[in-house]
C-alpha cells in the first residue's frame, strides 16, 4: 500500500531542523515526500531542497506565503492526482523528528484497522540540543477525542496519518489557525 508524506516549509524554518526532519522519514515506508515551500525562504533552505533526490522528494514552490492550510491543500491535490494512488498520507512539519518506527507502526495499524480514517500519536517535545523537555499527550479513546473537538484539536498535527478517502472528501480549512486537522 502506497504512502506519502506532506510537509510545508516557510521562512521561519531552521535548516538544521529541516534536515533532521527529512532524515527522520522512513523511506522504506514512504514512497514520496511532498514539500510545499510557502513563500520566500532562506537561500540555504532552497539550495538544500534543490539538492534532494527528485525521485524521493517533490518540491512545490509557492511565490507568496499563504499559510499552512493552503499549502497542505495544494500538496494533497498534487498527491491525489499522482499515478501512485497513495493509500496513506502522513503529516510532518519542518521542525519535527519522527521516532524510528512511526511510519511503520501507523501504517501497520491503519492496514489492520480499516475502520480507522485518521490516526495520531502523542509526542515528545525536544529542545535545540535534542533533549526531551516535555510531552504532548492526547486522549486515545474515540469518544474522548470527539468530546475534545469543540475545545482543542485532539490531534498533534504532525503526528497524523490519514486514509486516502478522508482527503478525497475533506481539505484543510483555510480559516483556522493551529486546528487544521479538525475539519
Amino acid at each position: 500500500m502506497n504512502s506519502c508524506a506532506l510537509m510545508a516549509v516557510y521562512a521561519q524554518d531552521n535548516i538544521n531542523w529541516l534536515q533532521s526532519a527529512l532524515d527522520s522519514i522512513d523511506l522504506e515506508v514512504i514512497d514520496l515526500v511532498y514539500i510545499g515551500v510557502d513563500g520566500p525562504v532562506d537561500t540555504t533552505i532552497m539550495n538544500y531542497l534543490d539538492s534532494l533526490d527528485k525521485q524521493t522528494f517533490q518540491i512545490l514552490v509557492f511565490k507568496r506565503n499563504r499559510g499552512l492550510a493552503f499549502v497542505l491543500n495544494d500538496l494533497i491535490d498534487e498527491a491525489l492526482s499522482s499515478e501512485h494512488n497513495y493509500n496513506f498520507f502522513f503529516r510532518m512539519d519542518a521542525d519535527d523528528i519522527n521516532i524510528n518506527d512511526r511510519f511503520k507502526i501507523q501504517k501497520k495499524f491503519m492496514i489492520a484497522n480499516p475502520g480507522t480514517d485518521v490516526l495520531g500519536s502523542n509526542a515528545l517535545i525536544i529542545d535545540s540540543n535534542d533533549e526531551v523537555i516535555g510531552k504532548m499527550i492526547r486522549k486515545s479513546c474515540h469518544v474522548d477525542l470527539l468530546n475534545e473537538f469543540p475545545l482543542i484539536t485532539p490531534f498533534i498535527h504532525p503526528s497524523v496519518c490519514f486514509r486516502r478517502s478522508v482527503l478525497e472528501r475533506n481539505k484543510y480549512p483555510t480559516d483556522t489557525i493551529r486546528n487544521e486537522d479538525t475539519s
